[in-house]
């Protein structure tokens, strides 16, 4: 077993407060409705939205999905860890991904959030299959334009 770790950085006009609630505090009702082809729904399984709370995410046609466990939550400081432990999106590759995201205010006045997420992957992969992997990553693409809010 191995552990791989990436960091990403994208920027948004989408201030962080705001930002940081639809991904993290309101992802359940946010997330099914800005991208229906990629997430069906999230429940929340136990918990109260804080650390230690399982929710479980079903993708577009609901027939594949993932658990994950909130680690932190910092609402003041825009920060969310999170792993995911079971489902689907480990895809008998990885024991678990933990993955740690932080919203900045941008120091250019064009963008107004910075999310960047920091993922440790711990997966069965040898260094071969890793950098096959990596050469065909590709980013997501969002289902409509975000409106500027700034």
């Amino acid at each position: 077993m191995g552990v791989f770790t990436y960091e990403s950085e994208a920027s948004t006009v989408i201030p962080p407060a705001r930002l940081f609630k639809a991904l993290f505090v309101d992802a359940a009702e946010v997330m099914p409705k800005a991208l229906p082809q990629a997430i069906k729904s999230i429940v929340t399984l136990e918990g109260d939205g804080g650390p230690g709370t399982i929710k479980q995410t079903y993708f577009g046609d609901g027939s594949l999905s993932f658990k994950e466990r909130t680690d932190a939550i910092d609402k003041n400081n825009f920060s969310y860890a999170y792993t995911v432990f079971e489902g689907d999106a480990l895809a008998n590759t990885y024991e678990k991904i933990f993955n740690e995201s932080k919203i900045e205010a941008s120091l250019t006045e064009d963008r107004c959030a910075r999310p960047a997420p920091h993922t440790t992957l711990l997966a069965t992969w040898t260094q071969k299959q890793m950098k096959l992997r990596m050469d065909k990553k590709s980013k997501w693409d969002y289902s409509r334009p975000l409106k500027p809010t700034c």
